[in-house]
């Protein structure tokens, strides 16, 4: 019913046509929400396949893209729609197009209605240390310097100063709840110093491995310091 108050009386997409635009449109989102917008989770389950060097961003500039991509989306499902019989297509083109607008609309949801960004301290605590925990779930321990998951941590180490900062101008609009904060707080007890003891922990999986010597153990041990001393400043 949805989908047919947004048809018009004479269809222009046949029903092979709007089903080719809306796989596309679907394919594009996904790589987009995976680049750009889908928030870590708090859980060990990784939610999508991030691109290479990939790292959170909650800049206002991101914050604002976040929004202009929900309607340019948005847009691009809603043409679909009017442009088509969708009541008359397949099921499983339904619940397609059904899910890509579920989609969409978490997005609209967690910008303009949870905005855990303004309001969560704890949801930055999982979008930092939870990114970096990321990178190591779910998988061999690493063993060589050639490793593929080494660049992307390093790259999620580096950003942990750069989030919590964005973290403390959103926070401080005045959104903040109290009781996200003593969650937040409670994640934090035993967390001193934990990602060094991940570097260090993953430099003597090296040294015994097979790979002898890590060449940047000192790289990592300086993200993983200032990784850790901002996530103290964020603490206090």
């Amino acid at each position: 019913a949805l989908m047919a108050a947004d048809a018009v009386e004479t269809a222009v997409l046949t029903e092979a046509e709007a089903a080719a635009q809306l796989s596309l449109l679907a394919e594009d989102y996904f790589v987009l929400r995976a680049a750009t917008s889908q928030p870590m989770s708090a859980d060990d389950v990784p939610r999508c396949e991030r691109p290479a060097g990939w790292a959170p961003d909650f800049s206002e500039q991101a914050m604002e893209r976040r929004l202009a991509d929900y309607a340019e989306y948005a847009q691009r499902l809603r043409a679909i729609l009017r442009a088509s019989e969708p009541e008359h297509w397949p099921r499983a083109q339904q619940v397609d197009a059904a899910v890509v607008m579920a989609h969409l609309e978490r997005l609209r949801w967690e910008q303009t209605v949870l905005r855990p960004s303004r309001r969560n301290p704890d949801f930055f605590l999982t979008q930092t240390l939870g990114a970096v925990q990321e990178t190591l779930v779910g998988a061999e321990p690493i063993e060589s310097a050639a490793d593929r998951r080494l660049p992307e941590l390093l790259v999620r180490l580096g950003a942990v100063p750069t989030v919590l900062e964005q973290a403390e101008a959103h926070l401080s609009a005045g959104e903040a709840e109290g009781e996200f904060a003593t969650i937040a707080l409670s994640n934090l007890e035993g967390r001193e110093g934990c990602c060094r003891r991940v570097i260090e922990a993953i430099n003597v999986s090296l040294r015994e491995g097979p790979g002898g010597v890590w060449a940047e153990e000192e790289a990592f041990l300086a993200a993983a310091d200032a990784a850790d001393a901002a996530v103290e400043r964020f603490g206090a």
